[in-house]
């Protein structure tokens, strides 16, 4: 249903480098720039019965959309809350909070294959969030290392590979509402594979030598190596 939608009814022409490949394992971690609530259903559709179900780590704002928060607790997401320095509540016990969700998810996942989904940049790009973040990217936030860094430490020993995924959309200002009302008509997705193999000799092993430094730094550099400019600009050419 999700395909037909995608190319029949939305006439949405997705170009793919990097995806032809099989997979095999029972544990993957997908990461991918974020834009908007599409890259969801497109990451759902090009992974459908190629890896293991996905799940996400989902915002807890979510829960009170109609249809979309349904469906994030019918399959069982993890629903974080993100705290806010304007709160009474500090914002270290929200993020203590979020690692203890996090970890029961986590130990949930790991009862049977699962690829897990985690947007680094914990929230949509805009050019507006980037200017304030005063982020050292054109097209992406700061990347935040904290969920990769708890999902490694819970499933880095039985992790097949890492799935870094970049979209790139044919419109200035990608949004779900102009997806779904057919005003995006082309989308290119390319697909680095990661071995875990990279994971354990940057981050160190799970439960022996874990460095969560290098960790971070890692995560940085992908950012510089797949995010880069020169790919994005087909951003700006808009695809001609």
């Amino acid at each position: 249903m999700n395909g037909w939608i995608l190319f029949q009814g939305l006439k949405i022409q997705l170009d793919l480098t990097g995806i032809n490949q099989s997979f095999h394992g029972n544990f993957y971690l997908a990461l991918c720039n974020h834009q908007s609530w599409s890259d969801i259903f497109i990451l759902q559709h090009i992974l459908n019965r190629k890896v293991p179900i996905m799940k996400f780590l989902v915002k807890k704002e979510l829960m009170y959309l109609p249809v979309v928060g349904l469906i994030c607790w019918a399959y069982d997401f993890p629903f974080l809350h993100r705290g806010k320095k304007n709160e009474k509540r500090p914002e270290k016990s929200y993020r203590m909070k979020d690692s203890q969700t996090l970890n029961r998810a986590l130990t949930h996942f790991l009862r049977s294959s699962a690829t897990i989904m985690n947007f680094t940049e914990g929230t949509r790009f805009t050019p507006l969030k980037a200017n304030r973040q005063q982020s050292p990217y054109q097209y992406l936030m700061k990347p935040k290392a904290g969920g990769l860094i708890a999902i490694y430490k819970m499933i880095g020993q039985d992790l097949t590979a890492v799935l870094d995924f970049t979209i790139v959309y044919d419109a200035p200002k990608p949004n779900f509402w102009r997806f779904i009302g057919g005003r995006i008509q082309r989308v290119k997705v390319h697909l680095d594979s990661i071995p875990s193999q990279e994971l354990k000799e940057n981050f160190g092993l799970p439960e022996t030598n874990f460095n969560p430094d290098r960790a971070i730094e890692w995560t940085l550099k992908k950012c510089i190596q797949f995010y880069r400019p020169k790919f994005f600009i087909l951003r700006a050419s808009r695809f001609t």
